[in-house]
C-alpha cells in the first residue's frame, strides 16, 4: 500500500499524511506472494497484459481455483 507524505519545497519531509501501517500489518498476516506480470494473445492476435498472484507454497502439479477480473477501460 502507498505512503503519502507532505514535503517542503526543499524536499524535506514535513509529515506523513497516510502511512498505511495498520493495513500493512494486516496484509503481512496473509503471506501474500508478489504479482507475476505477463502478456498473452487473444483470438484476434492482440497482446494483452495480465498479472497473477500464486498461493503460498504453490505446486504446479495441483489445481487451484481462479478469480478473474476484467478491466474494460480505455
Amino acid at each position: 500500500p502507498p505512503v503519502y507524505t507532505l514535503k517542503a519545497r526543499s524536499g524535506r519531509m514535513v509529515r506523513a499524511l497516510k502511512d498505511n501501517a495498520i493495513l500493512n500489518a494486516t496484509l503481512a498476516k496473509y503471506n501474500l506472494q508478489p504479482k507475476e506480470f505477463f502478456t498473452f494473445k487473444n483470438d484476434a492476435g492482440d497482446d494483452l497484459n495480465a498479472w497473477m498472484i500464486k498461493p503460498p507454497d504453490f505446486d504446479s502439479s495441483l489445481s487451484y481455483p481462479v478469480y478473474v477480473a476484467i478491466y474494460g477501460g480505455p
